[in-house]
C-alpha cells in the first residue's frame, strides 16, 4: 500500500486502486488543512480542497457574525472517483458556531450525510472536474459570551475519494451505510458528472498555516 500524507491548515484526501500481482492494492494519499478562526504535481494525490475562505476575515469574528467558507472538492486524477467529506469543529465552542451547508438537503441533493459523519458526493466525479459547494458559510453565534468571544476554534475538512470502479468503494468507504453504499453501486455504472470550474473566487488550499 503506498500511502502519502501532507499536513497543515484544511482536509484533503485520495483513494486509488489498482491490481499489483493479481491482488487488488490500494494507493491512498491525503492533505490536510485546518482553517483558525479568531474572536499537486504528484499524482498520488488526485484530490484537491477549494475553497473561498478570508482568514484575515476570521480573526476578528465577532458575535452574529458570519464568515465566508465555501468548500467543493476537486477530482485532480485522470479516472471517475466517488468523494466523501467529513467537517468538524475542533473545540468546545461547537454550540456557538453554526456551519451553514448548501447542496445536502432533500431527496436530489448533491451530498448525502450518513450515520458515519462523512457527507458522500452522489455520483461519480469525472476526472478534472469539480463537486458541487457543500459547506457556504460560518456563523458566531449573537449570544456568545465575553469569554467565548476570546477563544479561538478551527474548523478542519476531510475529504477522501476512491477510484469509482470494480466495487472500489466497499473496502475505502467501508464505514458507509448500506444504502449509501447501495447508491455508489449504482453510479458505477452512470455517466460521470462535475462542473467544469469552481466556485467563483474559490481557490486551490495552499496547505501552509495560517
Amino acid at each position: 500500500m503506498k500511502n502519502k500524507k501532507i499536513t497543515s491548515l484544511l482536509v484533503a484526501g485520495v483513494l486509488t486502486v489498482g491490481i499489483v500481482g493479481g491482488t487488488l492494492a490500494w494507493l491512498t494519499a491525503s492533505d490536510s488543512v485546518t482553517n483558525k478562526f479568531n474572536t499537486g504535481a504528484d499524482q498520488s494525490v488526485a484530490l484537491d480542497i477549494f475553497e473561498k475562505f478570508d482568514k484575515d476575515d476570521a480573526k476578528v469574528l465577532q458575535p452574529g457574525k458570519t464568515v465566508d467558507k465555501k468548500v467543493q472538492v476537486k477530482n485532480s486524477a485522470t479516472f471517475d472517483q466517488f468523494i466523501r467529506v467529513k467537517i468538524t469543529l475542533d473545540n468546545s465552542l461547537s454550540e456557538m458556531v453554526t456551519m451553514n451547508f448548501v447542496n445536502a438537503t432533500g431527496e436530489d441533493s448533491s451530498w448525502v450525510k450518513d450515520a458515519d459523519g462523512y457527507y458522500y458526493y452522489m455520483g461519480k466525479v469525472a476526472a478534472g472536474k469539480y463537486t458541487n459547494q457543500l459547506l457556504d458559510t460560518v456563523t458566531f453565534s449573537k449570544d456568545a459570551t465575553i469569554e467565548q468571544m476570546n477563544k479561538a476554534f478551527n474548523i478542519k475538512v476531510d475529504a477522501e475519494s476512491v477510484q469509482a470502479s470494480n466495487g472500489a468503494y466497499a473496502e475505502k468507504f467501508a464505514s458507509a451505510s448500506e444504502d449509501v453504499k447501495a447508491k455508489l453501486k449504482a453510479f458505477e455504472g452512470a455517466t460521470a458528472v462535475g462542473n467544469e470550474k469552481p466556485i467563483d473566487g474559490a481557490t486551490i488550499t495552499d496547505n501552509s498555516e495560517y
